[in-house]
Protein backbone atom coordinates (compact mmCIF):
# COMPACT_ATOMS: atom_id res chain seq x y z
CA UNK A 1 0.00 0.00 0.00
CA UNK A 2 2.83 2.43 0.84
CA UNK A 3 4.55 1.65 -2.47
CA UNK A 4 1.33 2.41 -4.31
CA UNK A 5 1.05 5.82 -2.60
CA UNK A 6 4.64 6.63 -3.52
CA UNK A 7 3.96 5.77 -7.17
CA UNK A 8 0.78 7.81 -7.17
CA UNK A 9 2.58 10.74 -5.54
CA UNK A 10 5.37 10.55 -8.12
CA UNK A 11 2.84 10.51 -10.97
CA UNK A 12 1.05 13.53 -9.49
CA UNK A 13 4.35 15.44 -9.10
CA UNK A 14 5.36 14.59 -12.69
CA UNK A 15 1.94 15.56 -14.06
CA UNK A 16 1.93 18.87 -12.17
CA UNK A 17 5.51 19.57 -13.27
CA UNK A 18 4.64 18.90 -16.93
CA UNK A 19 1.52 21.04 -16.63
CA UNK A 20 3.48 23.91 -15.06
CA UNK A 21 6.15 23.68 -17.76
CA UNK A 22 3.43 23.83 -20.40
CA UNK A 23 1.82 26.86 -18.78
CA UNK A 24 5.21 28.58 -18.51
CA UNK A 25 5.94 27.88 -22.19
CA UNK A 26 2.54 29.21 -23.28
CA UNK A 27 2.91 32.36 -21.18
CA UNK A 28 6.44 32.88 -22.49
CA UNK A 29 5.25 32.52 -26.07
CA UNK A 30 2.39 34.99 -25.52
CA UNK A 31 4.77 37.43 -23.87
CA UNK A 32 7.20 37.06 -26.79
CA UNK A 33 4.47 37.86 -29.30
CA UNK A 34 3.33 40.89 -27.35
CA UNK A 35 6.85 42.27 -26.95
CA UNK A 36 7.59 41.63 -30.61
CA UNK A 37 4.51 43.64 -31.65
CA UNK A 38 5.44 46.54 -29.37
CA UNK A 39 9.05 46.61 -30.53
CA UNK A 40 8.01 46.43 -34.18
CA UNK A 41 5.55 49.30 -33.73
CA UNK A 42 8.15 51.43 -31.93
CA UNK A 43 10.71 50.72 -34.66
CA UNK A 44 8.21 51.67 -37.36
CA UNK A 45 7.37 54.91 -35.56
CA UNK A 46 11.05 55.80 -35.24
CA UNK A 47 11.61 55.08 -38.93
CA UNK A 48 8.62 57.28 -39.80
CA UNK A 49 10.03 60.15 -37.74
CA UNK A 50 13.42 59.78 -39.42
CA UNK A 51 11.83 59.63 -42.88
CA UNK A 52 9.81 62.80 -42.21
CA UNK A 53 12.93 64.57 -40.95
CA UNK A 54 14.88 63.51 -44.04
CA UNK A 55 12.04 64.69 -46.28
CA UNK A 56 12.03 68.10 -44.56
CA UNK A 57 15.80 68.40 -44.95
CA UNK A 58 15.62 67.47 -48.63
CA UNK A 59 12.77 69.94 -49.22
CA UNK A 60 14.73 72.66 -47.45
CA UNK A 61 17.86 71.91 -49.48
CA UNK A 62 15.91 71.94 -52.74
CA UNK A 63 14.28 75.25 -51.82
CA UNK A 64 17.70 76.75 -51.11
CA UNK A 65 19.06 75.43 -54.40
CA UNK A 66 16.04 76.82 -56.24
CA UNK A 67 16.65 80.27 -54.71
CA UNK A 68 20.34 80.13 -55.55
CA UNK A 69 19.60 79.12 -59.14
CA UNK A 70 17.12 81.98 -59.47
CA UNK A 71 19.73 84.38 -58.16
CA UNK A 72 22.35 83.01 -60.54
CA UNK A 73 19.91 83.29 -63.44
CA UNK A 74 19.43 87.03 -62.94
CA UNK A 75 21.67 89.43 -64.82
CA UNK A 76 24.27 91.12 -62.64
CA UNK A 77 23.35 94.58 -61.39
CA UNK A 78 25.75 97.34 -60.59
CA UNK A 79 24.69 99.19 -57.54
CA UNK A 80 25.17 102.92 -57.22
CA UNK A 81 27.39 102.38 -54.26
CA UNK A 82 29.88 100.16 -56.10
CA UNK A 83 29.60 102.41 -59.17
CA UNK A 84 30.56 105.46 -57.13
CA UNK A 85 33.45 103.56 -55.58
CA UNK A 86 34.70 102.58 -59.00
CA UNK A 87 34.44 106.10 -60.33
CA UNK A 88 36.15 107.45 -57.19
CA UNK A 89 38.91 104.90 -57.52
CA UNK A 90 39.44 105.80 -61.16
CA UNK A 91 39.75 109.51 -60.25
CA UNK A 92 42.28 108.94 -57.50
CA UNK A 93 45.75 110.28 -58.32
CA UNK A 94 48.30 107.66 -59.15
Amino acid sequence: MAARRVRTSKRIVVAVSVLLCGVILVLGWLSYRSVKEVVTEDFNQQQLVLAKYAARQISHSLAMLRKELQLLGRPPRCSTRSGSLLSAASRAPS
